[in-house]
């Protein structure tokens, strides 16, 4: 490794097989995580809330990935610091950080560290293996296009309906695929880094860094460098709130140690806390971002089970009072109140769990009004209790209904055999409300 993370100008050979290993591992570790859960999504859509918490994982392995990633920007423009290169390791490495600005900063870190490699070569006079520079952008503009893709849909969908249908969106499918590609491209591009930096150790090219001094004997490792990677790594349990403190620990660290003439050491110490702690502050919003819709969904699909759970009980109090009166449906303007003996003091069954302060969620089909039970020959395809609007009157018919279903699973309604659905706007035509 470059020793000068410890302090020194010299430099040693890097372990490939760690960086492309690692970034491998956590990469596609979470695109297939991905795929797996978009898959089962399809065919198990009722599972969805379930299998969307098991992107928890695959952003930790994003996490690994990304803090491999930046150690490794940090080492390759240290490499050639000296030799034509058009920005310093730290700032390559700190930039990284900026919202927004990074997108365009990482032309610079990636395609501009293998253009500045190119040309050390002929300033050199020495035989180096050639840096793909092709391969340095397309690294770069191929996270913009996916990101394209997501916003896009975004816009198209909007919010709620990009998140229901997520699992079997074209853009974000899309995206996902972009995104493999990419990975794989960085894949190499790491590898061919990796190679480079070697080379320069093989042809005896050291990077000229003299405001790092050698560490001297007894020299003390930095606490600010050790408190940076801690605060990283705390920033992750902590929604960025430790991440924060890291940084500023790593960034004061690192120049602390560069000022001590010796005294200090531990630059790798502050450096691994700067990657951490920034990968902590980039991730956070992401999995946040992963995070609220599943949360969203799970919230929606049980307040739609707490009003099929009503519905069913409104169904059983109204066919427990058909038993008591000779199969005759209770009368359709006042069942609320001829029913309040069925469910006791469960006042709330009325109402709707999507908003408990918006008074009677729920309606009576009036065409029942004065019938009998014994009188319906398919009780379980004829409606009897149905979500309504806030205020409606206590029965009618589907011009009572809302005009959008206030779950996520479409519109609740009771049949008179006492089985509840959720069904569909596209199904409601296929409702019966005449006997």
């Amino acid at each position: 490794m470059l020793n000068l993370l410890e302090g020194g100008n010299t430099m040693h050979k890097v372990k490939k097989g760690f960086y492309v290993g690692a970034f491998l591992a956590g990469s596609l570790g979470h695109w297939i995580i991905w795929a797996i859960t978009t898959a089962l999504s399809i065919a198990y859509p009722e599972k969805r809330p379930i299998l969307q918490m098991l992107m928890m994982p695959a952003s930790w392995l994003t996490i690994l990935s990304a803090v491999v990633a930046f150690i490794l920007i940090y080492k390759m423009w240290a490499a050639i610091q000296g030799m034509g290169a058009r920005t310093s390791a730290g700032k390559a490495l700190g930039f990284m950080f900026i919202p927004f600005f990074n997108l365009y900063w990482a032309f610079q870190v990636y395609w501009g560290w293998t253009k500045d490699y190119n040309r050390i070569p002929e300033r050199d006079d020495v035989e180096l293996p050639s840096m793909p520079e092709g391969i340095g952008l397309a690294v770069c503009v191929l996270p913009l296009v996916s990101m394209f893709l997501v916003i896009a849909g975004f816009i198209v969908a909007g919010w709620k309906s990009f998140s229901e249908g997520a699992a079997g969106n074209v853009g974000l499918q899309a995206s996902m695929l972009i995104t493999l590609v990419n990975t794989i491209l960085m894949a190499v591009l790491f590898a061919k880094i990796c190679d480079g930096i070697n080379a320069l150790v093989d042809a005896g090219l050291e990077p000229q860094m003299p405001q790092y001094a050698l560490p001297r004997e007894g020299a003390k490792t930095s606490g600010m460098a050790i408190a940076s990677l801690v605060l990283g790594v705390c920033g992750f349990c902590t929604a960025g709130l430790a991440a924060i403190a890291g940084l500023i620990l790593g960034i004061v660290g690192l120049n602390a140690i560069k000022k001590s003439e010796g005294w200090l050491k531990g630059t790798g110490f502050a450096i691994a806390g700067i990657a951490v702690s920034g990968t902590a502050l980039l991730i956070i919003p992401i999995m946040t971002a992963i995070m609220i819709p599943a949360i969203y969904r799970a919230r929606s699909h049980a307040m739609n089970a707490v009003a099929m759970n009503n519905a069913r009980q409104l169904c059983l109090a109204t066919i427990m009072y058909c038993d008591e009166n000779d199969g005759r449906f209770p009368p359709a303007d006042s069942w609320p109140d001829v029913l309040a003996p069925y469910f006791g003091n469960n006042s709330t069954l009325l109402t709707s769990p999507f908003d408990r302060d918006a008074g009677r969620a729920w309606a009576m089909n009036a065409q029942l009004n004065g019938r009998t039970i014994h009188e319906i020959r398919q009780p379980n395809e004829i409606v009897l209790i149905f979500e309504c609007r806030f205020g409606s009157p206590p029965a009618g018919g589907p011009e009572l209904l809302p005009e959008k279903p206030r779950g996520r699973r479409g519109y609740v309604i009771g049949f008179a055999d006492g089985h509840v659905e959720s069904v569909r706007p596209e199904r409601l035509d296929e409702l019966i409300w005449i006997p």
